[in-house]
């Protein structure tokens, strides 16, 4: 993927955002989704990026392998990261005890086809943490934010954000169980809203 149409501003934001901001997301969002984890013994993050989070639970339990797959290879990360093209996740059937995607869906269009990629991959379990919006202001909220965290660092933006109810549409669709669902904000003055999904086959 080219990093086109980049301005030095949009770097710069980038920049902060990866310095201060992720660091503050990524310690909140490892309280939310690290029990649903630890417990399983191999785990494929796909668009893992840096793989920073990965790092994390793998250094808490030894016997937990993670690997990483993404459409673009980080300068740095913290984890080995296979490049993959987006669509076929690169793994045999039932691979893996857990497929995770993290902040990852929402830049792709073909959702669904990811997350059958995923129903694939895994043993059991998929797990997501992403965004979800009841209205039009809720959307060009996370716009926003995703621009700011993302332009700089030539990660595609689609902005392709779902309802609550079409998240559960489309795991029925897709013929799994939803575990979790947990609706969340970062602290009060964060403006976008989160969602956690634990999905068993």
């Amino acid at each position: 993927m080219e990093k086109k149409n980049i301005s030095k501003l949009d770097v710069l934001l980038g920049l902060i955002h990866s310095k201060v901001l992720i660091k503050y997301r990524n310690k909140k969002l490892l309280k939310l989704i690290y029990d649903d984890l630890i417990d399983s013994s191999s785990i494929l993050s796909v668009g893992c990026g840096t793989g920073f989070i990965e790092k994390y639970i793998a250094s808490k339990n030894r016997k937990i392998k993670i690997k990483g797959i993404d459409v673009l290879i980080p300068k740095k990360a913290y984890i080995k990261v296979k490049k993959y093209n987006g669509r076929k996740i690169p793994f045999k059937s039932n691979s893996f005890d857990v497929v995770m995607f993290l902040d990852v869906l929402h830049h792709t269009d073909n959702i669904k086809e990811l997350m059958s990629e995923a129903k694939r991959v895994t043993k059991k379990t998929i797990l997501i943490k992403d965004h979800y919006y009841n209205t039009k202001f809720d959307h060009f909220l996370l716009r926003i934010a995703d621009y700011i965290g993302n332009k700089g660092l030539g990660i595609n933006l689609i902005y392709n954000y779902l309802k609550e109810s079409e998240w559960r549409l489309l795991i029925k669709q897709l013929n799994l169980k939803i575990i979790k669902l947990k609706k969340f904000k970062y602290n009060y003055l964060h403006p976008n809203k989160e969602i956690i999904l634990k999905l068993n086959k």
